[in-house]
């Protein structure tokens, strides 16, 4: 499966050593009937039963999450059910706090019963460039991810990716002028203003006389649709990549791949896409800041 997102952060040095056997330290186990949530790590390799999928200079991971669906709605709902109830019993009605106590009991007894949905995240370390990449474009996910591997490995010195120039303003300036050499924009752009409103115009052209005016009256890029050499597509925004595609994987020779290649073969297409992507953006951001 190739990547859709990339939220990364610099390895200050070399990727962890002994990655599979530190991440059995945090092995998947479905939540309790009383956990809303579980999360550790999965096998990425059948083939191998491995925790690490090693393809190239990447290294892939995957964390699954299960999180029971529990609405507050529903806890609400027969919480008050019971509050009537010991209401008639006890002549008034519960207080403030005997109700977080009806309701904690409530989601107590309801969690035992309830589905969990599953959720997969993968990553991968990139050796060559230094990175930890993380195929989510939502910051509290990679935040999660991050917290699992910190508690695996002990230690995880990882940088977010910032650049001295800030994207939105030279997102901007590409709309307004020339896209970068060796890109393209594409048909997708949100822009933003001071005031927290966000427009979305897709299927047209970034450039179109519409954005530029906004642009005019002082709105600012926040996401822009982009190709690198005609190859990989993807929406960049100030922390993440999102959206990517990438070419389909030619069979060689005719020959279908096993699922084992076919997954090394995705690693290794991903990877590399993104470090591309990454290291031709961080140029034209004018490099990574110094810490």
């Amino acid at each position: 499966m190739l990547a859709k997102n990339a939220t990364i952060f610099i390895l200050p040095g070399d990727a962890p050593g002994d990655l599979n056997q530190r991440l059995a330290t945090r092995l998947f186990v479905e939540p309790t009937p009383s956990q809303s949530s579980a999360s550790g790590f999965v096998v990425a390799s059948q083939d191998y039963g491995t925790l690490t999928r090693t393809a190239g200079h990447f290294t892939e991971f995957k964390l699954r999450t299960d999180t029971k669906i529990l609405p507050a709605s529903v806890i609400n709902a027969e919480a008050k059910k019971r509050a009537e109830v010991i209401e008639q019993q006890q002549g008034y009605k519960p207080g403030r706090k005997q109700m977080k106590e009806i309701k904690d009991l409530v989601e107590q007894e309801l969690l035992a019963t309830s589905h969990a949905r599953t959720h997969i995240t993968r990553g991968w370390f990139d050796t060559s460039s230094r990175l930890l990449v993380i195929d989510t474009a939502s910051p509290a996910k990679a935040d999660a991810v991050l917290d699992a591997l910190r508690n695996a490995l002990d230690t995880l010195p990882v940088k977010a990716w910032r650049t001295n120039s800030d994207p939105e303003a030279m997102m901007t300036a590409w709309v307004r002028g020339e896209p970068p050499e060796g890109f393209t924009i594409d048909d997708r752009v949100k822009l933003r203003d001071d005031n927290g409103g966000k427009v979305s115009v897709t299927d047209r052209s970034a450039q179109s006389g519409e954005v530029l005016q906004l642009i005019d009256s002082g709105a600012v890029v926040h996401e822009l649709a982009m190709t690198l050499e005609g190859e990989a597509s993807f929406v960049f925004s100030s922390s993440a990549i999102k959206r990517i595609t990438l070419p389909d994987i030619a069979p060689q020779d005719g020959e279908p791949l096993t699922e084992e290649e076919e997954a090394n073969a995705n690693l290794i297409l991903s990877g590399t896409a993104v470090a591309r992507i990454y290291e031709a953006l961080t140029v034209e951001l004018g490099g990574l800041v110094e810490s």
